[in-house]
């Protein structure tokens, strides 16, 4: 398991924790509170937002990464060309070097 999974993992928990309807409290019939109803979803919208900022912090750690590697070995990686090929800022030129845009 990679670090940020771990954290990804321990954060669901703690929401989890938090927000989730207690075994004692749970009605198999589905008759819920409005409290109870709001702790869902709010565990719910948590949840989606720990794995936006897991997937988002991996994208960010791979962008800097592939910078890094093009800087330091003129190697085009697949992240970087994915970043400029949607960048209005910059161009490669022939000698595949990458350019401002004037």
């Amino acid at each position: 398991m990679t670090q940020y999974y771990e954290k990804l993992t321990s954060n669901i928990e703690q929401l989890r924790n938090i927000f989730f309807i207690k075994n004692e409290d749970r009605d198999f019939a589905g008759n819920y509170s409005e409290e109870q109803k709001l702790k869902v979803s709010a565990y719910l919208a948590f949840v989606h937002a720990e794995f936006e900022h897991y997937y988002e912090t991996i994208c960010l750690e791979t962008a800097k990464n592939s910078v890094i590697k093009f800087k330091r070995d003129n190697i085009f990686t697949v992240p970087i060309l994915g970043l400029l090929a949607f960048s209005d800022k910059t161009s490669i030129n022939n000698q595949n070097k990458i350019m401002p845009i004037k």
